[in-house]
């Protein structure tokens, strides 16, 4: 009879485990996880995405956690895992794993091509919650080589973080409520990369610095009391209608480069004052050629002084200012 009783007891206990009944209390594993990074390739602004190559290692002492299969790259547009390992000494746990991962990230491309992007690898467990499992970052481990940072960037920083992520939803379980919300725990990787982008900024936006020229060339002539009368008003319309061309061909060149986005940008800048000096000068020069005609001509010369220096003070300003990050 008391063996019997025993087996009573130890089924409820069993049932208890198994259905998380209110009053059983149990410790969620926790799992020590860090990363090294062993390639970073093809950072790509226009699709919004860079691939890398790392791998990732988990020390706990439960031997029912098995991460190698049930370790997602949250924010992966696509990735494989290779060369999961298993080890055990001491009763500590070692997995470790390699991931090549296509990663989807947004970008910050105010400043382009002097921009500094912030980098993410985030890892998810996708069977637990963070009640029980979580992670604990193994920030000594941790390691991204400098060596593998692509040509024209340098690398800055790079932590690696833990954080509880809630996901509005239940996932459609059906012993929860609608209005149940999950809480996983998720292990990221972040690296602060900064551009070199002296050269990149001379080729790509090559066009506005013609287009420029061309302005301050045309609004040069308009306001010069010998030059206007000697070189006519075709001439100058021709450099004016150059300039358009320029700034058009820069533009097609950037919207292969940069990503769509909402934010008043660097490149944003540069076409808005050359566009605004290319109308400038045109309209200066019509109306040049047309006021000198009267007795008002001197002072349409000292207009056109207004003009040119308006136009060299706000396009240096403005983009300057882009430029250095005080806007």
């Amino acid at each position: 009879m008391q063996q019997f009783f025993q087996l009573i007891g130890r089924t409820c206990l069993l049932v208890l485990v198994l259905t998380g009944a209110p009053g059983a209390s149990f410790a969620a594993t926790e799992v020590k996880v860090g990363l090294y990074l062993t390639n970073l390739y093809d950072i790509d602004m226009h699709n919004s995405q860079y691939n890398v190559q790392f791998w990732v290692w988990f020390l706990h002492d439960n031997p029912d956690y098995d991460p190698t299969s049930r370790t997602e790259v949250i924010n992966g547009k696509s990735w494989s895992q290779q060369n999961g390992v298993r080890e055990v000494s001491g009763g500590q746990i070692w997995d470790v794993m390699s991931f090549r991962a296509l990663i989807d990230e947004e970008w910050d491309i105010k400043r382009y091509p002097f921009d500094t992007q912030t980098l993410h690898i985030h890892l998810e467990d996708i069977e637990q919650t963070a009640a029980n499992l979580t992670f604990i970052p193994d920030v000594a481990g941790t390691r991204v080589d400098e060596s593998l940072i692509p040509d024209g960037w340098k690398l800055q920083d790079y932590r690696i973080d833990v954080s509880p992520h809630r996901y509005n939803t239940s996932f459609g379980d059906p012993a929860l409520g609608s209005e149940t919300t999950s809480e996983f725990s998720r292990v990221s990787l972040v690296m602060t990369l900064e551009r070199e982008g002296r050269r990149l900024f001379t080729t790509i936006f090559i066009g506005f610095f013609v287009a420029t020229l061309f302005v301050l060339m045309t609004l040069a002539v308009n306001m010069s009391r010998r030059a206007h009368p000697v070189i006519p008003l075709q001439p100058r319309v021709t450099l004016a209608s150059g300039a358009i061309f320029s700034t058009i061909g820069s533009i097609y060149l950037l919207v292969n480069q940069m990503p769509y986005t909402t934010e008043f940008t660097l490149a944003d800048s540069l076409l808005t004052t050359t566009s605004v000096g290319t109308v400038l000068c045109i309209v200066s020069s019509f109306t040049t050629d047309v006021v000198c005609k009267t007795d008002r001509a001197a002072t349409m010369y000292r207009l056109n002084k207004v003009f040119f220096a308006l136009f060299l003070g706000l396009h240096l300003g403005i983009n300057t200012s882009f430029m250095m990050g005080w806007v």
